[in-house]
């Protein structure tokens, strides 16, 4: 290789050509050995032979730099889409288990409601208040065996102004308990 000439290497895939000056040593190279600098002129004359040797793992190094650096950006995204949702969902749970509390509660209504508009209903009027007791299912039952045997009583509750409603399975119940009221 002659000292005053460039070396031309060839890269890859159309990358075109670089050029390294390898002429006489100049001021700043002055201070290397020279063991130092012939190992330098070696590993320069490999890679003037060899130019796509080292190349390739150079470029894959920089796919892997772009990939850490495309997944690093991926994920400082998805930590702040967390951070702007985190409150947002802290909220919707709230606002979702106020509305669990509102369905249950219109439940209970809406059961009650369709318990007293039920035609087999039958409703005791003018019993003295405080006469079923706690358990007013089992009174109604005590006291309609003494009368009568209904053989589906479902539900015992009292409304303003204090009315018994009782819920029985089967009509011809509720007229026999009429017919033989109080």
């Amino acid at each position: 290789m002659d000292s005053g000439t460039d070396v031309s290497w060839p890269c890859a895939a159309g990358f075109g050509t670089l050029g390294h000056p390898t002429g006489p040593l100049s001021q700043q190279d002055k201070g290397f050995s020279p063991k130092l600098h012939r190992d330098i002129r070696g590993r320069t004359v490999f890679l003037a032979k060899h130019p796509c040797s080292r190349r390739g793992a150079l470029a894959s190094d920089l796919g892997y730099c772009t990939t850490i650096t495309e997944s690093c950006q991926r994920v400082k995204t998805a930590e702040a889409d967390i951070t702007t949702l985190a409150p947002q969902q802290k909220a919707h749970t709230a606002e979702m288990e106020d509305l669990r509390s509102q369905v249950r509660f219109l439940h209970k209504r809406a059961e009650d409601a369709e318990g007293r508009a039920c035609p087999n209903n039958v409703r005791l009027i003018g019993m003295p208040e405080g006469t079923e007791g706690p358990n007013a299912t089992l009174f109604i039952e005590e006291w309609w065996k003494t009368r009568v045997a209904p053989q589906g009583l479902t539900d015992t509750f009292t409304v303003l102004p204090q009315p018994i409603i009782a819920r029985i399975l089967n009509y011809r119940d509720r007229d026999t308990i009429v017919a033989k009221g109080p």
